[in-house]
């Protein structure tokens, strides 16, 4: 970890060693840093001041939580309160708050719990000692509380009530309560009273996904970034005084978004529940059955998949490709239910929903089999593995990168005992009964005439461990019925959380869209 001063330029002469870490805060006076770093016990939040050896760093907080939850620290905005996440899955949480005092950095002995005997997810914006939380406690969708610090022994109240809105964010600006959310998987901001009255709603510009938001409590300028599968990410500047929305920054890149066509559809799953799905492909297109067509979702920890830009997704369609993204259950797409029809017993529906995704597409002439292909990564490898042993005759090509596929033994590699609240432990005979039913690397069927398959992986990989996909590749290399290629694209360095050279990145990119070129776009049956 290094240190680097924005204002010049310059590297700092303070550096912490090579670690595992899963968050830092610089404090207001620049003098420490707070940060979690996981360790053989578990994850834990540390406290550094800045000059020193950071081999006398001490844990000031998470000692006693077990490996499968994971501690984070964050600071308010104004810097007078440091707020303590415990991650119990991603259904749950606990929040502990401590007002920070520079002259006693370490003891943190006064914490406020403002989670206690509550079931769902809590995350707090902080304003003049009042805290405005985002949850899902009694409120599947998201609803928003308020709680005055200075008197922490009066309970939450409700400011904004829950409704068909799926709440991702509440933050105060200009003096006023800011919400982002979903509708039918679309974003919306809009501006509340204090009192959770609503005054208006910002426009965005088109399909698409908010590609961050900020603002101060004591300025009217709002800022947020926006993007689609054909809009480079751009920033936006909304005044509030004014409502006035302008352009303030984007993205240089040779695109002409009017070149491509973004809409989204809904078609049934296998137990009639409706989904969505955003399809991009070059305007005018024609749906004759013979496009080739690259579908990819990822369905768990409460994730939404929307419309982001990538210039994958530009080179795909240049090729004249369509781009297709199913907002599978156990996403977040709409809310802690959606999250829960996907995960642990239920996570067949996940597969289910990407199975009908791939049947709709066919049925609607946008491709065939032979023409489609379809991409995941970590969880979403999990679910393309499962596609594809569950339905080879679906698709001509699969890109598995980074993934879950010994759904068995997960839990024993790496961090993978975080997911036991996701996914079920494989030590408990009931979930075990349950993976075993659609762990890809224990359905390969000899003799199966499977597509063909990229894995991509590397050693460096500290999250999703790359022996599931090298195992699952030589396993498939030697079940497989059928003469199409399964290959295993292996980085000695990089991983799972990047961090890998422009050039590389290229690179991999290149060669995920010459494989596809290769086996979808080229190739006749």
């Amino acid at each position: 970890m290094r240190i680097l001063e924005v204002e010049t330029g310059r590297e700092l002469p303070y550096r912490l060693p090579r670690a595992y870490y899963l968050g830092i805060v610089l404090t207001p006076d620049k003098r420490g840093l707070y940060y979690t770093q996981m360790t053989p016990e578990g994850s834990r939040v540390f406290y550094h001041q800045l000059g020193t050896d950071p081999a006398n760093d001490r844990i000031v907080f998470g000692e006693g939580y077990p490996p499968d939850q994971i501690v984070g620290v964050t600071m308010s905005v104004d810097g007078r309160w440091l707020m303590l996440y415990v991650y119990q899955g991603w259904a749950r949480n606990q929040l502990y708050l401590h007002r920070y005092n520079p002259d006693q950095p370490t003891q943190l002995t006064d914490l406020l719990h403002l989670t206690e005997n509550t079931e769902g997810t809590l995350f707090v914006d902080i304003a003049d000692d009042v805290a405005y939380a985002q949850t899902t406690w009694n409120a599947p969708n998201g609803r928003v509380l308020r709680r005055d610090l200075r008197q922490p022994n009066n309970p939450w109240q409700e400011v904004i009530p829950q409704s068909e809105r799926i709440l991702q964010s509440v933050s105060v600006i200009d003096g006023k309560l800011c919400t982002a959310a979903l509708r039918e998987v679309r974003p919306e901001v809009q501006f509340w009273s204090l009192e959770g009255q609503p005054l208006f709603s910002v426009p965005m510009p088109q399909i698409g996904a908010l590609a961050g938001l900020s603002g101060q409590a004591d300025s009217p300028h709002l800022f947020f970034g926006f993007t689609s599968f054909n809009l480079p990410t751009t920033l936006y500047h909304f005044n509030l005084r004014t409502a006035r929305c302008r352009v303030w920054a984007r993205l240089r890149v040779p695109v002409r978004p009017e070149q491509f066509e973004v809409h989204q559809v809904w078609y049934t799953s296998k137990d009639g529940t409706r989904v969505p799905m955003f399809v991009a492909h070059k305007r005018g297109l024609k749906r004759n059955g013979n496009n080739p067509t690259l579908l990819t979702g990822y369905g768990g920890f409460r994730g939404s998949s929307l419309p982001y830009f990538s210039s994958m997704v530009i080179a795909w369609m240049e090729m004249g490709g369509v781009w297709a993204v199913a907002n599978l259950r156990g996403g977040g797409e709409f809310g802690e239910a959606w999250h829960k029809a996907g995960m642990l017993q239920n996570k067949q529906n996940v597969f289910d929903d990407f199975i009908s995704a791939c049947e709709y597409l066919i049925q609607e002439r946008y491709t065939r089999p032979e023409r489609l292909a379809v991409m995941g990564g970590s969880n979403g490898g999990l679910l393309v593995g499962a596609l594809m042993t569950q339905r080879p005759d679906l698709v001509g090509a699969v890109i598995c990168t980074y993934p879950l596929l010994d759904m068995l033994r997960y839990h024993k590699l790496l961090v993978g005992s975080f997911w036991i609240p996701e996914y079920g432990n494989p030590d408990d005979p009931e979930a075990f009964r349950w993976l075993h039913v659609y762990s890809p690397y224990h359905n390969v069927k000899p003799g199966t005439p499977y597509p063909a398959v990229l894995f991509v992986t590397g050693d460096s990989d500290t999250r999703v461990a790359p022996a599931h996909a090298r195992k699952m590749t030589a396993l498939l290399q030697s079940a497989t019925g059928s003469d199409k290629p399964v290959l295993l694209l292996y980085d000695t360095q990089a991983g799972h959380a990047g961090g890998r050279p422009i050039r590389e990145v290229v690179r991999e990119t290149a060669d995920q869209l010459l494989f596809l070129k290769w086996t979808v776009v080229e190739s006749d049956p």
